[in-house]
Order: C-alpha cells, then structure tokens, then sequence
C-alpha cells in the first residue's frame, strides 16, 4: 500500500514526506528500488527545507539501516539527486533563484556524502 501512495505522491508538491519515510524503513527487497526511485523524483519538486531533512534521512538510512537494499538506495537516491541538482545548476533557462537553490542543495548533498558508506550498488536509476 505505501509503494501505491508513493507512486501517486512523487508527482505532488504538498509535503508528504512522512510517508516517504514509512515506506523506505519498511522497504523489502522488492520494494525498495521503486520507492527510493519514487523519493527521487518527490524531491525534486520540493523546497529546499524539505530536500534538507530528506538528505539527513537518507543519511541516517545509510549509517543505521542494517539492509544492503536500502543503504545502497540511499546512496543511490543521493547520487540520482547530486545528478539532477548539477544539470540544473548548468541549464541556462533556469532562474537565478533555481540555479542558486540548487547550488545550495549540492553543498549540502556533498556534505552528506562524505559521511554515508558506500556498498555494492543493488539498483540503478537510469
């Protein structure tokens, strides 16, 4: 059910990342690569608070999670968003304000991933 609502919710604006939450802490193998996906693609709509606190969650994912599936989707999702943050930061149709949000959230996702452990990649979001 929580696959379900992520689906529907990666495509939203309104803060639903407690749900995001759930979902990835009781991600199964077979979940996990879809809602780590889903929670990819939620945060790219959201403000810069939000992408913040869904950093330091996958972060804690990473450090506390004892499943390879989930700490490998965390670092993933990570690297999926440091990946869409840098090509937003360069494209030239975005406003000041965008490229220096995103310019933010790639300091702040740099500094997480010099702290998350790296594991045998389990999924690929490309």
């Amino acid at each position: 059910v929580l696959t379900a609502l992520c689906k529907i919710y990666k495509d939203t604006t309104v803060n639903h990342l407690e749900t995001f939450k759930k979902a990835i802490w009781l991600n199964n193998y077979h979940t996990a690569r879809s809602n780590f996906i889903y929670f990819a693609q939620y945060l790219q709509k959201q403000d810069k608070a939000q992408i913040q606190e869904a950093l330091l969650f996958l972060k804690d994912i990473n450090l506390y999670e004892e499943s390879d599936f989930n700490i490998d989707g965390a670092v993933d999702c990570v690297d999926y968003l440091s990946q869409y943050f840098a090509k937003q930061l360069k494209d030239k149709k975005a406003s000041e304000e965008e490229r220096s949000n995103a310019k933010q959230i790639l300091q702040n996702i740099i500094d997480i991933k010099k702290t998350m452990k790296v594991n045998i990649k389990t999924f690929s979001y490309h």
